[in-house]
């Protein structure tokens, strides 16, 4: 548990050092942008993106199956937590964090006209994972479901499409979008 709590708190550490730099380094005046650089900056927002799906899919979807089979194995009385427990409180969320929060002022500095497009969408990429708690209910393994868990479930399942849909999908078009139309133009200068 110390190592995953040291972990965190590295990454919590690391977070700040990064919404540090990128405030830092923030341009000054824009004005008009080059194709090249609109192009770079929309491939590091995909990159800050990418990285927040790896940890949403690793804590929601890799850790908790992994956590399936661990309920299987106690006894359905025992109070211990499961060992990913600490890796998804102490390594995912503060990633969540992170990674949100260096989204946001990587857009916030240099790309504002696709933030105030797609400000809700950031908002939602961002936040709902955090709904996608761990539901650790050994009784959810078992064949029989009850009205609770099912609920649970359908309201999980949700709020990961929701997460997928109005969040991670429009910030993906927007900048491939915005990609395309620089290598259109890079390609009419070409000719």
């Amino acid at each position: 548990m110390t190592a995953v709590s040291a972990t965190g708190a590295l990454l919590a550490v690391l977070g700040i050092a990064v919404w540090l730099w990128l405030w830092m380094t923030r341009p000054q005046n824009d004005g008009d942008l080059e194709d090249s650089v609109r192009l770079r900056r929309h491939l590091a927002v995909l990159a800050w993106l990418a990285a927040l799906v790896f940890f949403v899919f690793l804590a929601a979807g890799v850790l908790i199956q992994y956590d399936a089979a661990w309920f299987q194995t106690i006894h359905p009385d025992e109070n211990r937590l499961p060992p990913t427990f600490f890796t998804i409180f102490f390594v995912c969320y503060p990633a969540y964090i992170v990674l949100g929060g260096a989204i946001y002022l990587y857009m916030k500095t240099r790309l504002p006209d696709m933030l105030a497009s797609v400000r809700w969408s950031l908002l939602i990429a961002v936040a709902a994972p955090f709904a996608f708690l761990p539901y650790y209910d050994a009784a959810i393994f078992d064949q029989r479901l009850t009205l609770s868990e099912g609920l649970y479930l359908t309201a999980y399942w949700l709020i990961f499409f929701l997460w997928l849909v109005a969040g991670v999908a429009p910030l993906m078009v927007h900048s491939f979008r915005a990609i395309a139309g620089s290598l259109a133009g890079r390609r009419e200068s070409l000719f």
